[in-house]
């Protein structure tokens, strides 16, 4: 009789089956996959020792002794199901063995499933009628990033095959619910993070001068015959600044004596004089007034003059913020225009913020 050892295919254990099962089909109990039991090495048996023989059944009456022989050799007899050998650590070294394989079809399959994701993207469009907000490169990134992930779990030597699969799944699952997610990301939002992860124009910003205050833009600006209100002669200065990653913006500053209120009009930086003037600043811009705040200009030495905010949106989606302050007889101006523009965006708060009057004490 004997017994042989076989190895399982699926995770190239090592095991012990009787002799008499070679070629029917047995079950691994490492794995608890089935195969067919194959010989890979003859076992050598070793003399055993006489503390390591069972006992000896006691002799019945009138038994024979090839009787008794034949009964003793029986009780020591392994049991037909497998066993793993006694080099079990060795052989099912998860660093030397993979668990396991599968067939190079299903793992290039699994590994490309992530580049649908950007065929999805340029047939989306047709299907739900709605553009991406971001370029199709967002996509071709996602599903390199995801398929990349997905070759490193099916290639994952300690994992079993139906784990690495679920491994796959789950990645594959976040890369479609992450493209899905950019898909429907609103434009403003795009504009927005554009607008704040960049840090080299930041810095690249140049003062300018006049004689009456000092402002900081991106480019330097140009004198322009724009009046965002025709009772108050202002001097206003334009720069355009054209980024390739977003929309151009609209930068205008300027400032103008204000003239004698009219008599019986309202005083000068009242209530109804900000009223009186906002209103005609957003008749004249031909846009949709949104919003009014109040607001306050302080100088470096804690002197405090009140001003306005205005916000007006245009049909094309471009919104133009204002502020302007009445300090000293003189009125200024600001307003930065462009798509989706916000107060807490970085170029509005650096423009806005670095308004310097010196006859306003901000020396």
């Amino acid at each position: 009789m004997g017994s042989a050892v076989v190895r399982c295919p699926s995770c190239r254990g090592a095991s012990q089956v009787e002799r008499e099962a070679m070629g029917l089909t047995v079950r691994c109990p490492r794995c608890d996959d089935t195969f067919l039991a194959i010989e890979e090495a003859a076992v050598v048996e070793s003399i055993p020792s006489s503390r390591h023989f069972a006992p000896s059944l006691p002799p019945e009456p009138g038994m024979s002794r090839p009787r008794r022989q034949r009964m003793n050799h029986q009780d020591s007899v392994p049991d037909r199901a497998l066993t793993p050998t006694s080099d079990t650590a060795e052989e099912h070294d998860p660093h030397r063995y993979p668990p396991g394989t599968l067939p190079a079809s299903v793992l290039i399959g699994l590994a490309l499933l992530p580049f649908a994701i950007p065929i999805l993207w340029l047939v989306a469009p047709a299907i739900i009628g709605k553009a991406p907000a971001v370029s199709i490169a967002t996509p071709l990134a996602l599903a390199l990033s995801a398929s990349i992930l997905c070759l490193a779990v099916i290639y994952t030597v300690d994992w079993t095959p139906s784990t690495r699969i679920k491994g796959v799944l789950i990645l594959v699952g976040l890369a479609y619910f992450g493209a899905a997610s950019l898909y429907f990301i609103k434009k403003d939002m795009v504009e927005w993070m554009k607008r704040n992860t960049r840090f080299d124009e930041k810095i690249a910003w140049q003062e300018f001068e006049t004689p009456h205050y000092r402002v900081k833009m991106p480019v330097k600006p140009l004198a322009t015959p724009e009046r965002p209100a025709t009772s108050i002669p202002l001097d206003c200065y334009v720069a355009i600044w054209d980024h390739p990653d977003i929309p151009p913006l609209k930068f205008v500053v300027g400032s103008g004596v204000m003239p004698a209120p009219a008599k019986g009009g309202p005083a000068v930086g009242t209530d109804d004089w900000f009223n009186d003037l906002l209103q005609e600043i957003e008749l004249q811009s031909g846009g949709k007034p949104e919003e009014r705040r109040i607001a306050k200009f302080e100088t470096k030495r804690q002197h405090v003059f009140p001003g306005r905010k205005l916000s007006i949106q245009f049909p094309d989606d471009t919104i133009r913020l204002i502020q302007l302050f009445p300090i000293k007889g003189r009125l200024y101006y600001q307003s930065i225009e462009g798509v989706h523009l916000n107060w807490r965006d970085t170029e509005v708060m650096q423009f806005f913020g670095s308004l310097r009057v010196p006859g306003g004490d901000d020396e």
